[in-house]
């Protein structure tokens, strides 16, 4: 808000946060066991789907801690370790945003994904600590509001500083006996669950409603508070073009520091997602303000970052990455690729069939039907037959269904995934392209036509290499931007081994399937440039394997691929597993010893089968060093020995 009004900011003498940010970062240092010199601390999200991820990805970034899921992190020999793409580092202190209860499928919650096994007995080994500790949870209990006030008197000796909220634990006769009077008047919350829980508003139901609502209570009363309705503080909130009162909720920050307790002098509010609405929370449509203290006096102008006259070491090492998000990263340039692949797919065959033929079928139609059957993108069925109007519906299914395997829509989907995981790692103009991306695969005409299909994957086709432009020309050559790469190049390879292996199935359709292939891998021009002929097998496999000046061949996704493995963390391999840097070599080594003139002197027979097992060599080349960059970067599932 202080960049929308930046005068409005300064006048108002509004007290800065970063002292308080300050006090919490020193304090979350200081609870490392052994009391580190330099410890790991790292911030413990649900995840990007969590309704507060944005200001959990702000606070990790502000105080410099490692932001991570439970799935970064690992036990082992009762510590906690963070999965990077360098290896398991030790972690020492855990900031915790995750509910306590599902911070342990092993003993705590077993349903939940969102923690890490074996948490409790490395806390309970006194080998981390986590802030807030587990259980502590419990001080959040609405039953426990109904003591506060007492509790104070007996244990400090002293009233409550701040009013509480009258509440009535039914498990006290008196209590109940006042709840069952004052019924119409009260708000109904589970006693011993967290205070966001959800609560009844008696005052809302009729007589039946509450009258059931009271035989719940009364068969169990020591599960349910009562508290006073209270009457919430409203602040503007702008709204359809008008300025609504929205009931709202201040919440406070505390850190409990070696010296005291630190507050924050300001924060987030949060308001209701309607005027009428007392329950104020994010899960249900709430959203935040932000909340300015303002004082009389100068402000403080401590910040978190060195100022400009600190003299600092110049940085161009890799920065960290999280094996979680080289995972993620990966996948979205593997996902990348292959939604272009089956782009380009589709897009030959249905310009072939809203060609100049017209409603005829050539021999390219023909051989692209049989190709899409090898590619498990057809039904077998259309080896026996097959109507043009049938491969067309065909097309357009593959293009519009969303809940089929492997179609424009469903592929696209799965890279909006990652997109949105990963949008933190982009900036506004790539994250602009793959949103339009998405609204492209998204658009669906109310009757499927040959012009709009063939529109939509141009459409795609020019966002998805617009995406790689950006990701080529703007991302920091770091580990994140090489796995990415990595996972496009490997997805390249294995598209144009597996579009080579269902070409070379197709024996009776002859040549006819070479233009269609040298189309999809968009080498027709430089083909005709170097040959001045039509396709034939030797040229065209010499062209998508062994030529390295091109940019869509094997040999050019080898090169790259070598090129990553060589910069990428060169940890020892797990005892079970080549490093991917030796099985690229041996990929590339296969390519170099192939004697593709002698390709071209062979009976068409034999070319077929050398074509077949040179193929099949390089397919499972390409898995092995796929499987084996997810071992040692991603999973961590065996001790790497040096």
């Amino acid at each position: 808000v202080s960049r929308v009004f930046p005068d409005e900011f300064r006048e108002s003498h509004v007290q800065r946060l970063a002292s308080f940010f300050q006090s919490a970062r020193d304090t979350l240092r200081g609870l490392a066991p052994g009391r580190r010199d330099n410890p790991t601390v790292v911030l413990l999200t649900p995840g990007p789907y969590n309704e507060t991820y944005s200001e959990q990805v702000f606070l990790a970034r502000y105080l410099g801690f490692a932001l991570v899921e439970g799935g970064d992190l690992t036990v082992r020999d009762r510590r906690v370790w963070l999965k990077t793409l360098e290896g398991l580092r030790p972690v020492d202190v855990i900031l915790r945003r995750v509910d306590d209860t599902f911070c342990d499928p092993l003993e705590l919650r077993a349903d939940s994904s969102l923690g890490v096994p074996g948490l409790v007995e490395v806390t309970r080994a006194g080998n981390v600590t986590v802030a807030n500790t587990l259980g502590s949870g419990a001080v959040e209990m609405p039953a426990l509001m109904a003591f506060l006030p007492r509790l104070c008197r007996h244990l400090l000796n002293e009233e409550l500083l701040l009013p509480n909220l009258a509440t009535w634990w039914c498990g006290q006769s008196p209590a109940f006996d006042y709840v069952r009077q004052h019924l119409p008047d009260l708000v109904i919350r589970p006693a011993f669950g967290p205070m966001r829980s959800e609560s009844i508003v008696a005052a809302g139901l009729d007589e039946k409603a509450r009258a059931t609502l009271f035989e719940t209570i009364r068969r169990t009363p020591f599960d349910f508070v009562a508290q006073e309705q209270a009457t919430l503080s409203t602040a503007p909130v702008w709204e359809r073009g008008q300025l609504e009162a929205r009931p709202v909720v201040v919440r406070a920050f505390v850190c409990a520091t070696a010296s005291g307790f630190s507050v924050m002098p300001g924060g987030l509010t949060r308001f209701s997602n309607a005027s009428n609405e007392t329950v104020v929370s994010m899960q249900q449509g709430g959203a935040s303000k932000d909340t300015w203290v303002l004082t009389d006096g100068p402000v403080s102008q401590v910040t978190l970052l060195k100022p400009t006259r600190h003299v600092i070491r110049l940085e161009r090492s890799a920065i960290e990455v999280t094996s979680r998000v080289g995972d993620n990263l990966f996948w979205l340039g593997r996902y990348s690729e292959r939604l272009e692949d089956l782009v380009r797919v589709l897009r030959c065959l249905l310009i072939r069939l809203t060609g100049e033929a017209g409603a005829e079928e050539t021999p390219d139609v023909s051989a692209m039907v049989s190709l899409l059957v090898h590619l498990d993108l057809f039904p077998r069925k259309f080896h026996e037959g097959y109507r043009l109007a049938g491969v067309e519906r065909e097309v357009y299914l593959l293009i519009y269904q969303t809940h089929r395997l492997g179609t424009v829509r469903e592929v696209a989907g799965r890279l909006r995934n990652l997109a949105f995981v990963l949008r933190d790692r982009f900036s506004v103009d790539t994250w602009k392209i793959l949103g339009r991306a998405q609204v492209s695969a998204r658009a669906r005409p109310g009757r499927a036509q040959a012009g709009e299909a063939l529109a939509l994957l141009n459409a795609l086709v020019a966002d998805l290499a617009a995406f790689s432009g950006m990701e080529m020309e703007n991302m920091t050559r770091g580990h994140g931007w090489r796995l990415l790469d990595v996972g496009r190049r490997l997805e390249r390879s294995i598209n144009v081994v597996t579009l080579l292996q269902a070409a070379v199935g197709l024996k009776s359709h002859g040549l006819a399937a070479l233009d269609p292939v040298l189309e999809i891998t968009d080498s027709v021009m430089t083909y005709r440039r170097r040959y001045f002929a039509e396709p034939q097998w030797p040229g065209v496999l010499d062209l998508l394997l062994a030529d390295e000046s091109n940019p869509r061949s094997l040999a050019f996704q080898v090169a790259a691929l070598a090129e990553h493995a060589a910069h990428l963390p060169r940890e020892a391999a797990p005892i079970s597993f080549e490093v991917p840097a030796a099985q690229i070599a041996n990929l590339s080594e296969i390519l170099l010893k192939s004697d593709w003139q002698a390709l071209a002197e062979i009976p068409a027979e034999a070319l077929e089968q050398s074509a077949t097992a040179l193929l099949e060599r390089c397919g499972v080349g390409l898995r092995a060093i796929s499987d084996s960059i997810t071992h040692l970067y991603f999973s961590h599932a065996e001790t790497r020995v040096s």
